[in-house]
């Protein structure tokens, strides 16, 4: 497989997520650039700097811990909306941070630095700093509970630096988010910056931000590059917009921005389990309306680290649950529909996720999120006495945490009402549902009110809720019984009604614009194809052994765990025949088949690919890693990696695929893979296909369409489709 075919696509139920977006304002930007330039190496603040010492190093001696009064909320600001942890152990300050913030600047930055087991690069970054050209600014230096010399190091800082306005605090262990609203906490400047405790910042970052923090704006970005373990540049040239934030976050983690944004936001979310800290904060910031300027040159440096560490590797395997806790906690943001996949991502979390999630319950005993997080893996694992437990906590808690009003959400209470009913208690499933129903409009509540209503007037008792669903919601079904005019039209006019009409009709428009180029391709080679008798005896399937009936997997060979190959139902017309089996135990696996097709074109004309394929358990939802994925080699030697046909894991039948391969130069040869990569279950594979047009043609009558098996080549036109030249062409 490609090098580049290797890297994991956007699933596309997430084109839902951003199209819901277009009447938010602006946001995103993206570039990834080749290593950094002899000037930009040269640019790096990486030198250590010596500072002369002309003061006396500290006016606050190190204390010890239990000589410490607890700080607590009286002593600190209380934008910040989310729980601490408990008391700093030790802190000290240079004579210069206990100062007033010099009057009559328009621009002031306070730096926080959350540090952990970082005691050697920490003294790196702070020169990065210490280097700047714009000089009014503060330091702030959370030590969050180190095990190493984190905090020796962070009194060495101190030590050296009393004409500089620098803080160090020492904490137990909480966490990046808890560290960073410790700090922020402290924070005098009107422009903030979090700065990882291994990342640098370029010399003229401040400088160049306060021009344009006089301007106007709330965020300032530049370009970052990537060194140590990675070599690359990431820049922002399209400009801010929520469509892409909502897509995935697009900042670096040392973004500058004022402290009333900050303010608003009220801080990090402690909440998430292995990391996306910052893309949860920037969606937050995205209800404020931030106004982003761009820096277009290199102001940040971002390490990566050599190796990989177990958190590393657990964030990798768990990103589909993350991303799915971070869009939970936006529920103004996401559709009910993307949220709705989510809660069934987050049900089936993994052991090890469950694990740090009780931990966080237990540090942070006043988040609402784990607790309903928690609810939805109980509700999955049948456990419905513990379900309604967490989700009732996480009620109690988001209703009395100080959250606003869109973030007292819909979620838990759905979540609680369906798990009422499950145990057959309706009236109080009926309880929740309203006030669910309060908060969200769609079609999943009101399907629940509705059969909630009819289970409880079944039983003569009266339905308590806010108003009746008189007819079972359907935003689309253009046939219904007993329909009611006035419900459908109430139910359409919802905003999570208009955007999946929207979204359906978007969809359907993709799919008409692909067959219009599918047919003129066709029609464009038609003219040349002389199909006789002779054609159909032809060999039509450039594929070897694409059925699987010669031995055992002949002429394919094993990618990663490989293959085996034997008897199954074949196909929905139900003929027995042998198919090619991929089977992994774990979501980290990967099984495959491949073969090398050679075509040999001479020049540019269409091919058709298509393979049949059946789930059997696949975990996960439809992506890349359950497919036919194809690797391109041009006639010119050059390469396009993964062009690939996506199964359904949830759908248990046989299911076909196809696509008319069109490209502008010709084709040498296809590396077809059957493919199941980050998956666990089983997965069937039968009559793969690769077809140039001018055999495959000529192969079929008119009517039919090309899809040939180990007993035929040709089948009826689905219906509802035009078959021209044995191709399915459209509606």
């Amino acid at each position: 497989m490609g090098r580049k075919g290797a890297r994991g696509k956007v699933p596309a139920w997430l084109v839902v997520v951003a199209f819901t977006q277009l009447a938010l304002t602006l946001w995103f930007v993206r570039s990834i650039g080749a290593g950094p330039s002899a000037k930009q190496e040269e640019a790096r603040p990486r030198e250590v700097v010596e500072v002369v010492e002309t003061t006396p190093a500290v006016t606050v001696a190190k204390e010890k811990p239990s000589s410490v009064a607890p700080l607590n909320d009286t002593t600190l600001d209380q934008f910040i909306l989310f729980p601490k942890t408990k008391e700093i152990h030790e802190s000290k300050v240079t004579p210069e941070f206990d100062q007033p913030v010099p009057q009559g600047e328009a621009v002031f930055f306070s730096i926080v630095i959350a540090a952990y087991n970082q005691g050697g690069l920490l003294q790196e970054t702070v020169d990065s700093i210490l280097k700047q050209t714009f000089r009014d600014w503060e330091l702030v230096i959370v030590d969050d509970g180190s095990t190493d010399n984190t905090w020796d190091v962070s009194n060495q800082i101190v030590e050296r630096n009393a004409d500089r306005r620098i803080k160090i605090l020492r904490k137990e262990n909480g966490g990046l988010s808890d560290a960073r609203n410790y700090g922020m906490r402290f924070a005098k400047g009107n422009w903030l910056c979090m700065l990882d405790s291994d990342d640098l910042l370029g010399k003229e970052y401040l400088s160049k931000a306060a021009s344009l923090a006089l301007q106007g704006a709330d965020i300032v970005v530049g370009c970052m590059e990537n060194f140590d373990a990675v070599s690359s540049v990431w820049c922002f040239p399209e400009g801010y917009s929520i469509v892409g934030l909502s897509h995935w976050n697009k900042f670096h983690a040392s973004v500058l921005m004022s402290s009333r944004l900050v303010k608003s936001i009220g801080g990090y979310d402690q909440s998430l389990l292995w990391g996306l800290e910052d893309w949860n904060f920037w969606l937050s910031a995205s209800r404020h309306r931030p106004r982003v300027m761009h820096l277009p040159e290199i102001t940040f440096y971002y390490r990566h680290h050599h190796g990989s560490s177990m958190r590393k590797e657990m964030f990798r395997v768990a990103l589909d649950e993350s991303k799915a806790m971070v869009r939970t906690n936006h529920p103004d943001l996401f559709e009910p529909y993307q949220l709705l996949l989510d809660h069934d991502a987050i049900g089936a979390m993994r052991p090890e996720s469950l694990d740090r999630l009780e931990k966080k319950t237990l540090k942070f005993p006043g988040l609402a999120r784990p607790h309903f997080w928690k609810g939805l893996y109980y509700k999955h694992q049948q456990n419905y006495e513990g379900a309604i437990m967490e989700l009732q906590t996480a009620c109690k808690l988001l209703e009395g945490g100080g959250l606003p009003e869109e973030q007292v959400d819909w979620q838990p209470y759905y979540h609680l009402a369906l798990t009422y009913e499950k145990i057959g208690n309706y009236a109080a499933a009926a309880g929740a549902i309203d006030k669910a129903f309060a908060r969200g409009y769609f079609d999943e509540i009101l399907a629940c009110k509705y059969r909630l209503q009819r289970l409880l007037e079944g039983e003569g008792v009266e339905s308590q809720g806010n108003a009746k669903v008189t007819s079972l919601p359907s935003y689309w079904d253009p046939v219904k019984v007993n329909r009611n005019p006035e419900v459908d039209k109430i139910n359409q006019g919802t905003l999570a009604g208009r955007m999946r009409h929207l979204e359906d009709l978007r969809r359907r428009q993709d799919d008409v614009a692909g067959a219009l180029s599918d047919a003129k391709s066709i029609l464009r080679h038609a003219h040349e194809l002389k199909c006789g008798d002779d054609s159909k005896r032809t060999r039509t399937n450039f594929v070897l052994n694409a059925h699987f009936e010669e031995g055992e997997g002949q002429s394919w060979l094993a990618f990663e765990k490989g293959f085996r190959v034997e008897r199954a139902a074949s196909h929905p017309e139900g003929v027995d025949g042998n198919s090619l089996v991929l089977e992994n135990t774990g979501d980290g696996e990967k099984s495959g088949a491949n073969q090398v097709v050679q075509l040999h074109q001479s020049e540019a004309a269409p091919i058709l690919v298509s393979a049949w394929s059946r789930p059997e358990g696949v975990s996960g939802g439809e992506d890349d890693g359950y497919s036919l994925y194809v690797d391109i080699t041009y006639s010119d030697g050059t390469n396009e990696w993964g062009f690939i046909l996506r199964f359904n894991p949830s759908d248990r039948v046989w299911q076909r695929r196809h696509a008319l391969l069109n490209r502008s130069r010709p084709i040498a040869q296809l590396n077809v893979y059957c493919m199941l990569r980050g998956h666990k279950g089983r997965a069937y594979f039968d009559d793969v296909v690769v077809a140039p047009f001018r055999k495959f043609g000529c192969a079929c009558l008119p009517g039919e369409m090309y899809s040939p098996s180990h007993t035929r080549s040709c089948v009826p036109c689905p219906k509802n489709k035009v078959c021209s030249f044995g191709y399915p062409l459209a509606d």
